[in-house]
């Protein structure tokens, strides 16, 4: 009797380790799948965290506002202002001269809520418009310099430009130099936003 008594008890000790086994193993299984889970997030994130830095290179390729290129030329901008158009109608040709340098030319367009620079400068479309709204910069153009003004006898180089065409329905047709403190003023405070800078005396 002794003998079936042992058999049977390690019988039930074998059924007892087999199901713990199993246990185990289901418990890891559970384990590798919670695991696995982690490592599908853990995927996930770097991938947002791409994407992210992705973006902000695309928005800081983007061009400028005015459109300007970066090596300066062509530029155009478009302003409206709650319904009202915040440039003038303008269409002027401007050529800069200096002894020491090719000439350059390039045209200042206004169309009320458009503005536009063609040419190799680096005269900005927009900032050039809305100078042309200054009641000095309209009279300096319109009118030509004051010959009446007093001038300091102060020389700036032999920078001339030459402005032609329309400014609100009115002809332009003046030329600005740097002869004297006048003509140095209009040049690099009166018409800033509508001239480069002044290449000025070289040697």
């Amino acid at each position: 009797m002794r003998r079936p008594l042992a058999a049977l008890l390690i019988l039930v000790a074998l059924i007892v380790v087999a199901c713990g086994s199993d246990g185990s193993d289901t418990a890891t299984g559970d384990d590798d799948t919670a695991s696995g889970g982690d490592d599908t997030a853990s995927d996930g994130s770097p991938d947002d965290g791409q994407s992210a830095p992705g973006g902000d290179d695309s928005a800081s390729d983007a061009p400028l506002d005015d459109g300007r290129s970066a090596s300066g030329g062509d530029s155009t901008a478009t302003r409206p202002v709650d319904g009202v158009d915040a440039y003038p109608v303008a269409n002027l040709d401007v050529t800069v001269t200096h002894p020491d340098r090719a000439a350059v030319t390039y045209v200042v367009s206004c169309l009320g809520d458009t503005a536009t620079v063609l040419g190799s400068t680096s005269v900005r479309a927009e900032s050039a418009c809305l100078a042309l709204n200054d009641p000095e910069v309209v009279t300096l153009l319109t009118e030509g310099p004051a010959v009446d003004r007093i001038c300091t006898e102060q020389y700036g180089g032999p920078d001339e430009a030459v402005i032609g065409g329309l400014l609100d329905g009115v002809e332009v047709d003046v030329t600005i130099t740097r002869t004297n403190g006048c003509g140095i003023d209009d040049w690099d405070r009166v018409l800033a936003a509508v001239l480069p800078p002044a290449i000025g005396v070289t040697s």
